[in-house]
């Protein structure tokens, strides 16, 4: 990715977005986290300030998400099969049980509506899935709006689902809806500097590494994000915005 310098108020730059209190313990938060990106990494990873003990404190899950990703892609918790580098260390070494607990999510669905009778499908422990999307769309909307209380609150809705657990109209309703701005972002926002320049943008997603991980911000707000071409993930902040 392009490095892009930002020119909005310094002083909403003081604030976590995560916990909304003032970076007194600074420490440097990969949005999205180097876990969910293949080697090797792309230049630039957006990157934000958070405090200290709110970046440690989505470690277990960003784990947890990373591996869990690793297996649905790879449809296996071997660590030779896997996509991702941190999920294949995860598995060698078990932590905490992980690969076992993974493993056992493997459960048979009937969906017939899907037009299949039976299949295995993954079910993730989701509360830590979500906690995970909505931290990297919180570090998203930050990076690119500039200011920590677009993404403030507790999101209207936030899911994340695999492009073959929706239905084709449901999948058209996703990305038919083209990413954009609503309405005009912060002056000197990198989403401004994006709208403007169209760095990194591929029909208005940002790109952070190609066929792995690309996102999009809306002023409204709404963060969706593709991982893989295969995982969508959209979280909202707003009533008005969504499929």
């Amino acid at each position: 990715m392009k490095q892009i310098q930002e020119f909005t108020d310094e002083r909403l730059r003081g604030y976590c977005v995560y916990c909304g209190g003032g970076v007194s313990d600074p420490s440097n938060d990969h949005v999205p986290s180097k876990s969910l990106l293949k080697k090797p990494y792309p230049t630039n990873i957006p990157t934000i300030k958070a405090c200290k003990g709110c970046n440690e404190e989505f470690a277990l899950d960003e784990e947890y998400f990373a591996a869990f990703l690793s297996a649905v892609i790879s449809g296996s918790t071997k660590p030779d099969d896997q996509v991702l580098p941190s999920a294949a260390n995860s598995f060698s070494t078990n932590s905490g049980g992980l690969r076992d607990r993974i493993q056992r999510s493997q459960v048979l669905q009937t969906c017939l509506d899907l037009g299949v009778e039976e299949r295995l499908v993954w079910m993730p422990e989701f509360d830590r899935i979500k906690r995970v999307i909505v931290k990297n769309a919180r570090g998203h909307g930050y990076y690119e709006l500039g200011d920590p209380n677009e993404v403030a609150g507790c999101p209207t809705s936030a899911w994340a689902t695999t492009l073959d657990n929706i239905t084709k109209d449901q999948e058209n309703g996703f990305f038919s809806s083209e990413p954009g701005l609503v309405g005009w972002p912060e002056v000197g926002s990198r989403a401004m500097i994006r709208a403007i320049e169209g760095q990194d943008l591929q029909d208005g997603w940002i790109v952070v590494q190609e066929n792995v991980y690309r996102y999009s911000v809306e002023q409204g707000t709404r963060v969706r994000s593709v991982l893989f071409e295969h995982v969508i993930t959209e979280v909202v902040w707003d009533d008005d915005i969504g499929i």
